[in-house]
């Protein structure tokens, strides 16, 4: 049973036709209709209800019910499966589902429930499990869509019928009635609207041109407004709404073949004279009350004396003209742009331009006409511009107006209803389309199941031993031709093998059952096939034809068998896992599941079990690295093979596995660094190569794959390798040009050239170095001959320079190493014009010459020549040896007076003497001038930021370690209203690393400006104790650390502030003075430093700042110094320090 919900405005029923043998009728009782069969004997299975509820209720419910003994009596008998749905249903909507209308055979299993399959899927699909949902497919184009609305009675019904196939052959009608939905409201076309004579403030309208002399009776069609809606939801009414016509004009309406066709009527006699224009307005109303409204203008025209006249028409009344019509019978097959035979002429008396005739459409001419046709203005041609069609869904019957209007400024006009009626060509052949049947497959144990139907393809199959009589296909065949042209009969192409089954029509479509003749044997004939062909009775007739390949469904009744009883398989050692070492060939006869075999592999010993696998294409597989040196015999095992059939059918063969030897050994080299030494070579043409040493590798292989070769990895060294790994120098050695040589040597095997395994080889480095043999003597490198003229090096000093100055240090180096580098210097000859004595003396080590005697005093320059030899320390040893000249000028000033002990001046290398010291002394002079200046400035600065506020000062007790002191003026202050300052002072300080004061007694002492103050060289500096004077002194130090009270001063980064802190033995405190920054801090080049000290009978809560990164500790150069304020101030407990004591 299925509840169908249908929207609509009167309920009208559904078929209830079940075969070609049943008809409905219907028996009203009171508002409940009955529908039944018209011959209960023929067909008893179907009963159908509806019932009418009025206009006033929107829904209809369909129930159909096809009762269990329909299909029990027959499953191939048709049912009607019929369905509603709205127009505007999208895409993939649900129209219906299938479940209800399976019979009682098909509900007791699931399993059996047969899957449908829909012969025509253009517009509905099926889909979701099993097939059974029926949804939309395509947008559904009620209105316009012909090929959706198949029946005759559209407009006003619009029904889908197809073929139902349900894949155990039972075949159902469905039908699918599409419900117009009024979603549109009415609207005038562009082009029936026009502005030509109207102002720019009108909006357009209809204009309409009536002669003034037209006869009182006269109708003029008017353009017709557009719904695309059809039906009680299409146009249905047109009216005026609006009139100034005084009664001379009425709106009538009469049914066309296209709907409802409005016409103005001339009801008086028109004078134009009187009155030119009438304005009006109209309406078009659809069946759902909506209404669209347009303007109406009449304008009468002077007298045409004469209208067109269609010659057809030329005997006819005015209302035999309106009823009669202009019929042209054609074929559907014209082609796009073909003239028609016929076509309505029209006539003018008229003379020139008034009495020439053109042709066009009515206004009332539907779209479809429109679409199809056009019509030539000049001739009245009419025109083929689409594809005809009057087959199933097209149009077989066009019904319009045409208009003939004269050359006339408002043109008189002439109608002729024409009638084009399409004959159906035989231009279709039988459609065939087929459906496969799922059958049923029993084995041995009485299991039945279904094979898997795939209805992307053709599935067409057949199971093997079973008697005749099975469904291979059930074929649904159709023609959209009508009459003898969609006739036709079907037949199977000469083969014994299957016969065709004829089944009642259903609709225009009719169904055959594809049956087997015989039992076929799928191991003789896996696949065959039968041809449907399909012949029409039109003439010439068409024909179509359908291939039908047929599988045979297999039967497990053959067992495997492997291609031979024993295999033999190899696989060399170390193959990683996964690599195949064989496979077995097993064939069986049996095809898909019964011919599917799953193998099982078998060791003897259990050993060995794990060490293969096998899967299910018979290859078997190493599982893990094989050593061949831990498994050298063959392995055995069993290979068992399993079908998938029912019942299992299992056969077995025997394997062995031999593992292959590999050359898997690495040469490995006694050490990985070798050390050799060679002397490099005297003779420079040696010819016999010289041993080095040997390098060693072995290799854990066998046979020729423990065959070592060596050879070097670079080919471009003095160096060679034999093969047995000894490596001779074949190349002249020079240890100045290269002192060492790093060599790679390469140790490969030598694997069978049958073997598959690739050469393994290793690698070692080997250094040899070149030992030194004495073959460089020294080279002087300074002094050096005279580049420009090759001369030898001169050195000029003065005569004054005492003993012990040093003229030159010379200066030789060896391109040999070690001892053979070690150079000794002598001065071999020492000779001047004047014969004096030896003068100089040369330092054996360093090569420096000294002045060894008095100079003379002479005012005649002399002149010496030096002869020096570098030795260096080889066996034998090599030497060199130089001259140099140096000169005694008695003009020079001594340059030790200067501070100089440096060489002397060496001339044309560095310049006149003269003019050397001259600049140095006019340097030294300016520098020295430069520091003074500076040293003024930073004083008077400084004494000028102090102003007035120098007065009393606290000293601050610290300890400066490694002090260095610079000396500097101390400066006295005196205190108003004081005693005379005391002139002496008991130093005290802090302990080292004690927090706490010593010998903290009042005494102080006086200094007296101009005198001064010299810090004791120690490693501790003790300033004041407290007390009432300054002790104003720079040092530069290294602070280790500020011997303080830990919580008396406190280190405060970055900016000038104050903070709180207790203070211990505030009893011996008097008062705290405040301290600006002026001062300089070198401690890690951060700006100047401002500290807050304390004196005696301080608070205990004090205010101390600090400022800027000193911290006191971990090391620092600082200059630290301080003053106090006034008295008064003094004597004050003072607030936080502000930013502006610090100057």
């Amino acid at each position: 049973m299925v509840v169908l919900l249908h929207w609509s405005t009167s309920a009208y029923p559904i078929s209830c036709l079940l075969d070609s043998d049943c008809s409905s009728s219907c028996v009203l009782v009171g508002s409940l209709h009955c529908c039944s069969p018209r011959s209960p004997t023929s067909c008893p299975q179907s009963n159908m209800l509806y019932f009418d509820i009025g206009m006033g209720l929107s829904i209809l419910y369909i129930i159909l019910t096809l009762f269990d003994s329909s299909l029990a009596s027959s499953k191939f008998n048709a049912g009607i499966i019929s369905f509603v749905i709205s127009e505007n249903a999208a895409i993939g909507d649900v129209v219906g589902t299938l479940d209800s209308f399976n019979g009682s055979d098909y509900s007791k299993k699931q399993d059996d429930r047969p899957l449908f399959m829909l012969q025509d899927t253009t517009y509905f699909a099926l889909k979701g499990p099993g097939q059974k949902t029926v949804v939309v497919n395509r947008l559904l184009d009620r209105d316009n869509d012909r090929k959706l609305c198949r029946e005759p009675s559209w407009p006003e019904t619009c029904a889908w019928s197809g073929v139902l196939f349900a894949h155990d052959g039972v075949v159902f009608s469905l039908r699918i009635t599409i419900i117009d939905v009024n979603d549109n409201i009415p609207r005038w076309p562009d082009s029936a609207l026009s502005k030509l004579r109207n102002s720019k403030e009108k909006e357009p309208s209809i204009e309409l041109f009536i002669a003034e002399n037209a006869p009182t009776g006269s109708m003029f069609d008017l353009p017709l407004a557009e719904d695309r809606d059809y039906g009680k939801n299409g146009i249905v009414n047109y009216e005026l709404v609006k009139t100034d016509g005084n009664g001379r004009f009425s709106l009538l309406c009469t049914a066309g073949p296209n709907g409802v066709i409005p016409r103005l009527q001339v009801l008086e006699v028109l004078d134009r004279e009187e009155r030119e224009e009438y304005e009006m307005q109209m309406a078009a109303i659809d069946g759902g009350g909506q209404r669209v409204v347009v303007g109406l203008r009449v304008y009468l025209v002077d007298e045409n004396d004469n209208p067109p006249i269609f010659v057809h028409l030329k005997n006819f009344s005015q209302e035999e003209a309106r009823q009669a019509r202009f019929v042209i019978e054609i074929d559907e097959s014209l082609s796009v742009g073909t003239a028609l035979h016929l076509h309505p002429t029209a006539t003018d008396a008229d003379a020139g331009d008034f009495g020439r005739v053109r042709y066009r459409f009515s206004f009332s001419t539907p779209e479809f006409v429109r679409r199809d046709f056009a019509i030539e203005s000049e001739t009245g041609k009419i025109i083929v511009q689409n594809i005809l069609d009057c087959d199933s869904g097209g149009i077989p019957e066009y019904v319009f107006s045409m208009i003939a209007e004269d050359g006339a400024p408002q043109p008189l006009t002439a109608l002729a209803t024409v009638v084009i009626i399409l004959h159906d060509v035989n231009d279709n052949a039988p459609i065939i389309s087929l459906t496969p049947a799922t059958p049923k497959v029993e084995d041995m144990y009485d299991t039945t199941f279904y094979p898997t139907f795939d209805e992307s393809r053709d599935n067409f199959c057949l199971v093997e031993e079973m008697p005749s009589g099975q469904l291979v296909a059930t074929v649904a065949v159709s023609d959209p031709d009508s009459d003898a042209d969609g006739e036709f009969e079907c037949d199977l192409d000469g083969t014994p093998d299957f016969t065709l089954h004829t089944l009642p029509w259903i609709g225009a479509t009719k169904v055959y059952q594809l049956l087997s003749a015989r039992r076929f044997d799928r191991e003789v004939e896996a696949l065959t096939s039968v041809t449907l062909k399909c012949v029409d009775r039109g003439v010439p007739p068409q024909i179509s034809s359908k291939i039908i390949p047929i599988t045979l469904i297999d039967k497990n009744d053959n067992q495997p068998y492997f291609q031979q009883q024993l295999y033999q398989f190899s696989i060399q050692e170390n193959r990683p896992p996964g690599t195949l070492v064989g496979r077995v060939i097993v064939q069986d006869n049996d095809a898909g599941t019964n011919g599917r075999v799953e193998f099982s592999l078998a060791c003897k010993t259990d050993r060995y079990q794990h060490l293969f696998s096998i899967n299910e294409r018979g290859e078997i597989r190493a599982n893990e690295m094989l050593d061949r040196e831990i498994n050298s015999q063959v392995l055995l095992f069993t290979v068992v093979a399993e079908d998938k059939g029912r019942p299992v059918y299992r056969t077995s063969a025997e394997v062995g596995i031999e593992i292959e030897d590999e050359n898997d050994c690495i040469p490995k080299f006694g050490s990985p660094n070798y050390h050799f030494s060679i002397d490099e070579d005297v003779e420079p043409y040696r010819r016999s190569a010289r041993e080095v040493g040997t390098v060693q590798a072995t290799d854990c292989d066998t046979g020729s794959n423990a065959e070592v070769h060596y050879f070097l990895e670079k080919t471009d060294t003095p160096f060679k390798i034999s093969p047995n790994g000894t490596i001779f120098a074949v190349q002249q050695l020079d240890r100045e040009t290269k002192s060492s040589y790093l060599l790679t040597v390469v140790a490969r095997d030598s694997p069978s050239p049958r073997s598959p395994s690739k050469a393994l080889n290793s690698t070692a480095q080997v250094r040899i170095t070149v030992t030194d043999i004495n073959d460089h003597s020294p080279i002087f490198i300074f002094p050096r001959l005279n580049s420009t003229s090759n001369s030898l090096p001169e050195i000029r000093i003065s005569a004054l320079e005492p003993i012990g100055y040093r003229v030159a240090k010379l200066q030789a180096k060896d391109a040999d190493t070690g001892v053979n580098a070690n150079i000794r210097y002598t001065l071999t000859e020492e000779s001047s014009v004047s014969g004096t004595g030896k003068l100089f003396h040369l330092s054996e080590d360093s090569g420096e010459l000294f002045i060894a005697a008095k100079l003379s005093t002479s005012a005649k320059e002399m002149r010496f020549r030096l002869q020096i030899q570098a030795t260096d320390g080889g066996i034998p040893p090599r030497s060199s040896t130089f001259s140099l000249i140096v000169y005694l000028d008695p003009s020079l000033p001594p340059t030790s007076a200067l501070g100089y002990m440096g060489d002397s001046v060496f001339s044309g290398q560095m310049g006149e003497s003269r003019e050397a010291l001259t600049n140095i002394y006019l340097i030294i002079i300016i520098a020295f001038g430069v520091s003074i200046a500076f040293v003024v400035l930073v004083v008077a600065i400084f004494l000028m930021s102090k102003g007035y506020r120098l007065r009393y000062c606290c000293p601050f007790p610290a300890h400066v370690k490694g002090a260095q002191m610079n000396t500097v003026e101390a400066v006295s202050f005196y205190t108003p209203g004081s005693s005379q300052l005391p002139t002496h002072s008991t130093p005290m300080g802090f302990a080292n690393g004690a927090d706490y004061m010593t010998n903290a007694e009042s005494a102080s002492y006086a200094l007296e400006k101009g005198s001064p103050l010299q810090c004791p060289p120690s490693d501790e500096v003790f300033m004041s104790s407290p007390g009432h004077l300054q002790m104003n002194a720079f040092y530069e130090a290294t602070v280790d650390k500020a011997f303080h009270n830990s919580n008396m001063v406190a280190p405060i980064e970055n900016s000038l502030y104050t903070d709180q802190r207790s203070i211990n033995d505030a009893s011996s405190l008097t008062t705290c003075d405040r301290f600006s920054s002026l001062g300089r801090v070198t401690h890690g080049g951060y700006p100047p430093l401002s500290l807050c000290l304390v004196n005696e009978g301080c608070p205990e809560a004090t205010y101390f700042g600090q400022a800027n990164q000193f911290r006191g500790a971990n090391g620092g150069s600082a200059a630290v110094y301080s003053w106090c304020n006034s008295t008064e101030q003094r004597m004050q407990t003072f607030s936080p320090v502000q930013p502006s004591y610090a100057r």
